[in-house]
């Protein structure tokens, strides 16, 4: 009898655990991009606008113009930012981590500005208009970075004073997959990504395996009653 009961406990907690993992990677879905951002949009003051987007593998194919050498600069600051994984931003400036801090740490305090991962980075720019911090700003859509369970903030480079500035939030809005940024200055630009802890979420599978295991339980706690009343 001893055997078959824990024989009924451990087919129960067979059950049950694997049911959690499942729901936890089905929580951690994520959609996966690498290369260039897609522009669905760029306008100023309403108007479409002619901009133009470059990677840091076309930077390095044109080391002879301003706008690349500030890219291959600005990727070379990250990636030395980057260690183990970790990304070290007081290297490049401690206001940065600040206020990258004080960010996350407004959704969970148990994160950190390291937490905060290069996702793309590239270099934007306009082909007409004015830019600045109070008006004539640029207002571009990007397609498809958001993904599930991530989070998403915008940095970029004011080359007049060689500071990264982080996007304020009210300049940065997400619909759906999509992310709407408007921009003070435009070169280069990052895009940081958290990926947020996620509690797990029980499936239709889950709730079945554990219904089982209940049963399982109960018909052993059943087995020891009568064996006690023998």
């Amino acid at each position: 009898m001893k055997k078959l009961l824990t024989l009924l406990v451990v087919l129960s907690m067979a059950l049950i655990l694997p049911a959690f993992n499942i729901a936890y990677a089905q929580a951690n879905d994520s959609i996966e991009n690498t290369g260039l951002p897609v522009v669905g949009a760029a306008t100023q003051d309403g108007k479409t606008i002619t901009y133009s987007i470059m990677s840091v593998e076309d930077a390095k194919n044109d080391s002879t113009n301003p706008l690349a050498v500030s890219l291959i600069e600005a990727n070379e600051e990250l990636n030395q930012a980057l260690v183990n994984g970790k990304m070290d931003y007081a290297k490049i400036d401690t206001s940065l981590e600040e206020t990258l801090s004080s960010i996350i740490s407004k959704i969970d305090e148990s994160y950190s500005a390291e937490d905060f991962i290069p996702k793309y980075l590239f270099e934007l720019s306009v082909e007409d208009g004015i830019l600045n911090e109070n008006t004539n700003r640029v207002s571009f859509t990007f397609e498809n970075v958001v993904s599930k369970g991530k989070m998403i903030t915008v940095i970029h480079k004011d080359l007049s004073t060689n500071k990264w500035k982080v996007v304020p939030e009210e300049h940065t809005v997400v619909k759906g997959n999509n992310l709407e940024v408007e921009f003070s200055s435009l070169c280069p630009v990052a895009f940081l990504e958290v990926s947020l802890k996620a509690a797990p979420k029980p499936n239709i599978l889950t709730y079945s395996l554990i219904g089982v295991s209940a049963l399982l339980i109960i018909f052993a706690s059943i087995l020891t009653f009568k064996k006690k009343k023998k």
